[in-house]
């Protein structure tokens, strides 16, 4: 017998149908959503749902890790997302869905179920000319779905046979499937039949996702299916807008009988209830589907454990692995470690007449806060142990304002306890914080102040020079000149080595801190938010970054680095 009738009777022997799965229910399990709800006049057809499902069980293949070459058997909530896409029809007899949003966490075998989507709609739908595309912003990962499906197709001779495949396309007859990427060109002018898009929030913009939306319009039943992990909160997300239309679709709140939102997560409402509800293995599983299967429970447990004793890794946990929205930024400190271990009364007097291991000044605008910061070492054998002290200035015509705007600020009180002080007028004058700072030069030796070169730096550091006799140096701003030293203050923190005398407006300002990451991990401070100032926190890394400077052996940490670098913002 040829090799194609040979091929051609094993395929009718895969594709016949077996006692039909119970689906009515099944397609019922999706988080928080009722398909019937708003079904309208749409049916739904649960052989058409079952056969698409046997025949994705009895063609398609794993192509990675332990199961690769085994069948691809859908699990509970791929064959609910499958049904529900397939089964609903709308009363002219094509399909209801037109719009899939699958939202689930890092690990849940999203980019293989992309893939499984891209063949089926190629190989086995039918539609004339389809043109098939799956997307995401950047090559490497576009190429990732494409390579899935390649090896799927490898896999089974059924489909080698029938199938075309080049670097650019896999073409079955007129029906082809092409990756694309945002950072390429060339996305105008399609015809989209179906386009599976991967990894929705590492996209900056729209654009590229409503051009291959927009190349949709000529189709009697288009398919657009979103697959994606949380975006941060950030501006122009198109990740957040379509799981915040998702979210309402899902509760009722918006009737769109054409969106399929599925959503697993931990919501907002949630952690706002119970902010450890996280923590809770039971939760993991819920938002989770294939914990245990492809991701290891070891592993997740080590990654949990990890954001437990690792401030600056806890948002990325919650957003990666729980799919919990969060700031851009990572938060860097643990409070109770702040507030524990690095608490307790200080008494600055016994510094008196003693030299300081390092001095940092950040400077605010005028009408904003200022923060100047000494370091000494304490006396002893064991790790360097740190005390510091704080000298804030603002002025007191704009406190009331200020603190209304700043939230969680109390520059009133703080000013009446000695905390800050409350400079007269509507500014600060830059030159009654030089004044000051040389009155404390006179109680403390004062090491060279690192003093961020912002606003008024320049002139600062010049005053303080030529004024007061005092060691200046310039000091940068951006990663590398503040990552070191904030990896260090971020250390001394966790081991309760630095002490901040139970300051309460350096306190708040620690609960402000959030730290920003490069590509290359470096972190710098920053704050979410204007109102959420962390000036005396800037003012520390600075004076521990002079005081790391001073103990490098020979050659200086920071003349290994170019000038333009070290002043870098």
């Amino acid at each position: 017998m040829p090799p194609v009738q040979r091929y051609a009777k094993r395929w009718r022997a895969l594709t016949s149908l077996p006692k039909p799965l119970s689906l009515k229910k099944l397609i019922t399990i999706l988080p928080g959503y009722d398909p019937y709800r708003d079904a309208g006049d749409c049916k739904f057809d649960a052989t058409k749902a079952n056969r698409f499902i046997h025949l994705w069980e009895s063609a398609l293949t794993h192509v990675k890790g332990d199961l690769a070459g085994q069948p691809y058997l859908l699990e509970p909530h791929e064959k609910a997302i499958i049904a529900n896409l397939i089964g609903w029809q709308r009363p002219d007899g094509t399909r209801r869905y037109r719009h899939v949003f699958y939202f689930v966490p890092r690990g849940n075998s999203k980019s293989t179920l992309a893939a499984g989507l891209v063949i089926m709609f190629l190989a086995f739908d039918g539609e004339p000319g389809a043109e098939i595309y799956s997307t995401a912003s950047k090559r490497d990962q576009a190429k990732i779905v494409r390579d899935i499906a390649k090896g799927m197709i490898l896999n089974q001779p059924l489909l080698t046979i029938s199938a075309d495949i080049t670097n650019t396309a896999i073409v079955f007859g007129d029906r082809s499937y092409k990756h694309l990427a945002a950072e390429a060109t060339g996305a105008h002018g399609l015809n989209v039949y179906v386009s599976v898009n991967d990894e929705i929030h590492a996209h900056r913009t729209r654009d590229f996702i409503d051009v291959v939306d927009t190349g949709m319009g000529k189709r009697a039943q288009p398919v657009r299916i979103d697959i994606t992990t949380s975006d941060y909160q950030r501006e122009g997300s198109i990740c957040n807008e379509l799981h915040d239309y998702a979210g309402k679709v899902r509760d009722g709140e918006i009737d769109d009988l054409a969106f399929l939102p599925v959503i697993f997560e931990v919501s907002k409402k949630e952690l706002e209830e119970d902010p450890d509800y996280w923590k809770d293995p039971k939760v993991w599983a819920r938002v989770n589907p294939m914990l245990g299967k492809a991701i290891p429970l070891d592993y997740f447990e080590r990654q949990f454990h990890r954001a437990e004793n690792s401030p600056a890794f806890e948002n990325e946990f919650k957003r990666l692995h729980l799919n919990i929205r969060t700031e851009s930024e990572e938060r860097l400190l643990s409070m109770d470690n702040w507030n524990g271990m690095c608490g307790g009364e200080l008494d600055i007097s016994k510094y008196e007449g003693k030299q300081a291991v390092g001095a940092g000044l950040d400077l605010g605008n005028t009408s904003d806060l200022n923060a100047f910061c000494l370091i000494f070492e304490r006396e002893g054998e064991g790790d360097r142990e740190f005390d510091a002290f704080w000298w804030h200035w603002t002025p007191i015509a704009k406190a009331e304002e200020r603190q209304r705007q700043d939230q969680g600020a109390n520059y009133t009180a703080w000013g009446r306890d000695g905390w800050l002080k409350l400079t007269p007028g509507n500014e600060t004058s830059y030159k009654t914080v030089s004044s000051d700072i040389g009155e404390i030069g006179k109680h403390f030796g004062i090491p060279d102040i690192a003093v961020d070169r912002n606003f008024q730096g320049a002139e600062t550091c010049q005053r303080l020079r030529e004024d007061y006799g005092f060691e200046v140096t310039e000091f940068g701003q951006g990663f590398q000149s503040m990552g070191q030293p904030t990896k260090y203050f971020v250390d001394l923190v966790n081991k309760g080595l630095i002490h901040h005398g139970d300051n309460p407006c350096v306190r708040w300002q620690a609960a402000n801190l959030q730290g920003e990451m490069n590509a290359a991990g470096d972190i710098k401070p920053h704050k979410a938010r204007s109102g959420n100032k962390i000036d005396g926190i800037v003012a520390l890394v600075m004076a521990l970054g002079m005081a790391m400077e001073r103990d490098a052996p020979q050659e200086s940490w920071y003349e290994t680095h170019s000038e333009s670098t070290f002043i870098s913002y």
